[in-house]
């Protein structure tokens, strides 16, 4: 079922399998930025990540002394949440786990994904809370999908990814398994971007401890950019599967894939969060959207309307 949002600027819908962003359009102009999946590309659309992100070694996980298959970024992508609380701007959901998802994760927990709408900005905060008698073991993570170039308009070949800071950081080293090696590699941003298009994709890059505030995908022709808040995460993961980069992924994490050489038990899992009996954790992504207007319409289109 599809929950929808709305102000004056933009419209979001939400599907409440998996909490999932759905869609994010400019109202002026009826843009869509979110990728809207494709079954021969990347089905996917903006999966919340939970109780793991990334791939585990072996597809497996050690919880209570028992090998447990989790897939790859967890399963709570795969499930129905329920709608706590709505309105225009506002949406609530929670899981909290069911007979099936019991047996590979088994502890006590509330998942909520709450949708905020502010001017152009979608807000979109992830909250776990224990209420279990032990303490539980988590990563969590957002992998939103946005179109490039954003709002659909212009090239690709024109986008670049682009820091708010000027950053060199360190991009963890990957199997071709998808598990990462335990090194490092500097990640060489020429004034504070990275090219969209030309060799980057399709690869993952994992960035450790990234110091700007937020990401943007940036069309350097249209001036048009959706730009996504990662405030305290410690790691930011950008995706494609193709190297004509039809969408890219900004996907700030709290967790990594594991160690090509885990040990596989969760507790020493490397970046596990840890949460106690009662304890809450929270995170927050926001995602900004350009407004209208940034350059002319390159093909002297007309772009009235807005979602109802």
């Amino acid at each position: 079922m599809l929950e929808i949002l709305y102000n004056d600027y933009i419209a979001a819908a939400v599907n409440t399998m998996g909490a999932e962003l759905w869609s994010l359009k400019r109202r002026e102009d009826d843009r869509e930025f979110l990728w809207q999946g494709d079954k021969e590309i990347w089905p996917r659309r903006a999966p919340i990540l939970f109780p793991v992100t990334g791939a585990l070694k072996d597809g497996k996980i050690r919880i209570a002394g028992k090998d447990r298959q989790i897939p790859m970024h967890g399963f709570a992508r795969d499930y129905e949440h329920e709608v706590i609380s709505a309105d225009a701007e506002h949406l609530r959901l929670r899981f909290t786990g069911n007979e099936t998802t019991e047996e590979i994760y088994p502890y006590h927990y509330e998942l909520e994904i709450t949708y905020q709408l502010a001017g152009r900005r979608l807000d979109q905060t992830a909250l776990v809370r224990n209420t279990g008698s032990e303490t539980m073991y988590f990563s969590i993570g957002f992998h939103t999908g946005f179109f490039c170039p954003p709002g659909r308009t212009g090239s690709a070949s024109d986008c670049v990814l682009r820091f708010a800071d000027a950053e060199n950081p360190l991009c963890y080293d990957k199997t071709n398994d998808g598990l990462i090696t335990g090194t490092k590699s500097p990640l060489h941003a020429a004034e504070n971007r990275i090219p969209a298009a030309g060799g980057t994709f399709p690869d993952t890059l994992i960035l450790d401890h990234p110091k700007s505030s937020y990401m943007e995908l940036f069309n350097t022709v249209t001036h048009e950019y959706v730009r996504v808040h990662m405030k305290a995460f410690p790691y930011l993961l950008v995706w494609s599967n193709r190297a004509d980069v039809p969408f890219v992924c900004i996907e700030p994490w709290y967790g990594l894939p594991d160690l090509f050489n885990a040990d596989g038990s969760i507790e020493k899992k490397t970046a596990i969060l840890a949460l106690s009996p009662g304890e809450t954790f929270t995170c927050t992504q926001e995602i900004e959207i350009s407004p209208p207007g940034q350059a002319e319409n390159l093909h002297g289109e007309s772009f009235a309307g807005a979602v109802k």
